[in-house]
């Protein structure tokens, strides 16, 4: 029997979305199950359907962007992480584009100290997050 593909939650702030797709894709190619919101349709329980995909998933990374930093909801998604031993070494916070950006100094202190995942591109972001879930196993 083939063992399940690590499931992944993506965090990320609504005006993000385009870039959070790309990411979602880019990890799909590295054999990765990947849930986003945009699974969700107009009058559903959005909050019950969030609630269901972070009890299934054994990962959540959270795309960090000016907007991110400052959203309600991201910030509720990595408390979420943080008190669930299920996702011990396995918050990723990722940037992508931007080496040190000033706004990163917002994002909440405890992902400062998780390892970051920063690069130019979705792709690029995808492998190293696909190989931080390998290493902590």
């Amino acid at each position: 029997m083939a063992a399940r593909k690590a499931r992944i939650f993506i965090s990320y702030a609504a005006a993000d979305k385009r870039s959070a797709q790309q990411l979602a894709e880019a990890l799909r190619g590295e054999s990765l199950d990947v849930w986003t919101d945009e699974s969700l349709s107009p009058g559903e329980n959005w909050r019950e359907r969030i609630a269901d995909a972070l009890a299934q998933s054994d990962a959540m990374v959270v795309l960090l962007t000016p907007r991110s930093v400052e959203s309600e909801l991201v910030l509720r998604d990595v408390e979420y992480a943080l008190s669930s031993k299920r996702f011990e070494n396995r918050l990723i916070p990722v940037v992508i584009g931007e080496e040190r950006a000033p706004w990163l100094d917002k994002a909440p202190w405890v992902l400062k100290h998780l390892l970051m995942v920063s690069s130019p591109s979705a792709a690029k972001a995808s492998k190293r997050v696909a190989d931080a879930l390998k290493k902590a196993g």
